[in-house]
């Protein structure tokens, strides 16, 4: 059961479980079970869940994962098909979130070597990637009249529903205040003018669903099914570092400041004559543009311990860096961050994946073949390769990247 009118419903990536916990709900509907039940049954999921991560069982535990996802979906579709909403659950269900989200990172940090920092940074970051997801849909669902239960801000005590008690809701209220608030007014301070904008685009709230509650288990559930236990705190670190510079990003692009910044690029002798700083403003982002390089070689170095005019090479950090900018769209932060995701993941792919389809047209070869030899060496170029026919199609059918500036 959706929270949103069927005009405005969009693909949520983050509530897959949606369709299989409306089922439970409604096999619960007659029954005596509350949603605070339910809400109880995925609490217990969610720590055998841990339980088992901890004794090694990854893929159980990745199953159960998902599992509470959908248990979490069918609590509060439990309360709408009852006719029974409540604060005292929805609260409920929030904190229980948080302290499952602390005690599966605690857990993934005990079984491997990551730094007790680098967990703390990452439930911080996990809780910043809900908290996006979860301000954005808010806005929405009051914007349109949908479901209005959930609060844009959480800051005065609501008034106890039919069926709950003031004194629980005052409780559970500020315990949600001291674990949430901090973690909302830090997203509403970087785009405090959502609130006032007209119902977002469905294609947007997919993407922003990316980093929803549930997208984020069936993350850690997919690592853990593959094995990459150690990889799920520095992926949610980086996943929510690119939150921050997407924002920050989007109000400096939307900014009087960004805005006089296009009217320089588009033309300099017009913004000139209007009075702008069209010298000091090249300066400015000479100096800016200087500073991001410096951090992205600091952070290069981190990664292969050193940087020597031998081991730099041009053609993955200058040629690369400009195939993500044409296929994604210049001028345009999602389109630089959808080419940066496609781009990379070609780059990382295509040499394996044409090395088994060359294996797979040569297995008929002898050995010592030398077309085989020569087909099996050629595997390397498929990068190259590929970059040009990516490039040929992209300008041939949309020349201004998948996503242009508008």
């Amino acid at each position: 059961m959706s929270k949103l009118p069927k005009k405005h419903q969009f693909l949520d990536l983050s509530d897959y479980g949606r369709s299989l916990g409306h089922f439970i709900a409604t096999k619960l509907q007659n029954t005596s079970l509350t949603p605070i039940h339910v809400t109880n049954m995925f609490i217990i999921t969610g720590f055998i869940a841990i339980w088992l991560l901890l004794n090694g069982y990854l893929i159980t535990s990745a199953f159960l994962l998902i599992l509470k996802s959908i248990l979490d979906a069918a609590d509060g579709d439990l309360a709408r098909l009852k006719k029974k909403p409540s604060y005292v659950g929805r609260y409920y269900d929030s904190i229980s979130d948080l302290i499952l989200n602390f005690c599966i990172l605690l857990t993934l940090w005990y079984i491997t070597d990551i730094s007790i920092i680098y967990m703390i940074i990452s439930f911080f970051a996990i809780q910043l990637q809900g908290t996006l997801y979860n301000y954005y849909y808010v806005i929405l669902r009051n914007s349109v009249k949908g479901d209005s239960t959930s609060r844009i801000f959480e800051n005065i005590t609501p008034k106890a529903l039919n069926g709950e008690s003031q004194l629980a809701v005052n409780i559970f209220y500020k315990i949600y205040y001291l674990l949430y608030v901090p973690f909302d007014k830090t997203i509403y301070y970087m785009d405090q003018n959502a609130v006032k904008s007209k119902p977002f685009p469905k294609w947007f709230m997919t993407l922003v669903s990316l980093y929803g509650l549930g997208f984020q288990l069936f993350i850690m559930a997919l690592m853990l099914v593959l094995k990459l236990q150690a990889f799920v705190i520095p992926f949610f670190i980086g996943y929510s570092v690119l939150i921050v510079v997407f924002i920050l990003a989007q109000l400096a692009l939307h900014s009087p400041w960004g805005r006089m910044m296009r009217a320089i690029r588009d033309n300099e002798v017009a913004a000139e004559a209007m009075g702008k700083n069209v010298t000091g403003r090249h300066l400015q982002i000479f100096i800016l543009g200087s500073a991001v390089c410096g951090i992205a070689g600091a952070m290069m170095t981190t990664l292969d311990s050193q940087l020597t005019p031998g081991t730099y090479q041009p053609l993955r950090y200058t040629f690369l860096i400009w195939v993500m900018v044409i296929v994604g769209g210049s001028g345009n932060n999602l389109g630089a961050v959808l080419g940066g995701f496609i781009i990379w993941f070609l780059w990382v792919q295509v040499e394996p994946i044409g090395q088994f389809l060359m294996i797979i047209l040569t297995s008929g070869l002898a050995d010592d073949s030398t077309l085989k030899t020569h087909l099996m060496d050629s595997v390397a170029h498929m990068r190259l390769l590929t970059m040009g026919l990516l490039l040929l199609l992209q300008k041939r059918i949309s020349p201004r990247g998948h996503v242009p500036e508008k």
